[in-house]
């Protein structure tokens, strides 16, 4: 059997990601409310720890995608990842030869009674999501955002109350689940208008081959800023996981340039 992580066991991003994934189906289906969704959010994206993460999931019923995740399911610590490629030629050596990737995707089948939507986590479905999102709110500026294979989530400023900000998921409509929080001073919006979605594309497409992920699937796709710093670029992240948990992601910006490749090490 394996082992329990002992609690000062570092989380990682994408176990971060996965404890914010269950948190939001389980936002989906009613097992927690709003206020309780935007707090335990809040927390995992902080967490140090993977116990800090578990704590945030351990009463709630788990989607099967994450039956194996290391926040419900704890496994023998993973190989070490490998350090950010700094050599620019291995940079773009590895985003080459995910452009050779076909941008073909398959639909999903949508959740609830909202509409039929593709994988969100391929160039298809954020093309899609963008455009809903500017039929639905009029512009394409948003605070981040957050796509996974069959929902994803948007946090954009309230209009109706100036330095606030409201959160929706999405999975075919845009539904509000939360009330309006205090926006951080200073916080940098992406306008999604600006996402070329054709390169990133064949750059999602190609991300498993890139990152050397067995059998990988891109599983989420996240926009955001990396960091506080006024000079920098908004950052497209690229998640890739496979059964095994094996898993690796790059970063690029809006455009598709490449900025850091984190491939899997056996």
């Amino acid at each position: 059997m394996p082992s329990s992580p002992a609690p000062s066991k570092r989380a990682r991003d994408s176990d971060r990601t996965d404890t914010c994934g269950v948190l939001d189906t389980a936002l989906v289906d009613g097992q927690i409310r709003a206020e309780e969704h935007e707090d335990r959010t809040s927390k995992a994206m902080s967490a140090k720890t993977i116990r800090d993460l578990q704590v945030l999931v351990d009463d709630l019923q788990i989607p099967s995608r994450y039956l194996d995740s290391e926040v419900v399911r704890p496994r023998l610590p993973a190989p070490p990842r490998s350090l950010k490629v700094a050599a620019a030629v291995v940079v773009v050596a590895g985003i080459v030869g995910a452009l050779i990737g076909s941008a073909t995707n398959s639909d999903s089948p949508a959740f609830g009674d909202a509409p039929a939507i593709p994988d969100l986590a391929t160039g298809r479905g954020m093309a899609q999501l963008i455009e809903d999102y500017r039929i639905e709110f009029g512009d394409t500026v948003v605070d981040t955002v957050q796509l996974r294979t069959d929902n994803a989530t948007v946090e954009r400023a309230d209009p109706d109350q100036p330095g606030t900000y409201v959160s929706y998921t999405y999975s075919g409509e845009f539904k509000s689940w939360s009330t309006p929080s205090p926006r951080r001073t200073g916080t940098r919006t992406v306008d999604l208008s600006t996402v070329d979605v054709d390169v990133l594309a064949r750059l999602i497409a190609g991300a498993p081959e890139t990152l050397r992920v067995p059998g990988g699937v891109v599983d989420q796709i996240s926009i955001d800023y990396a960091n506080d710093d006024p000079l920098t670029e908004p950052t497209v992240y690229v998640y890739v996981r496979n059964e095994a948990r094996d898993s690796g992601h790059l970063e690029t910006t809006l455009s598709g340039e490449p900025l850091s490749v984190y491939p899997f090490t056996p």
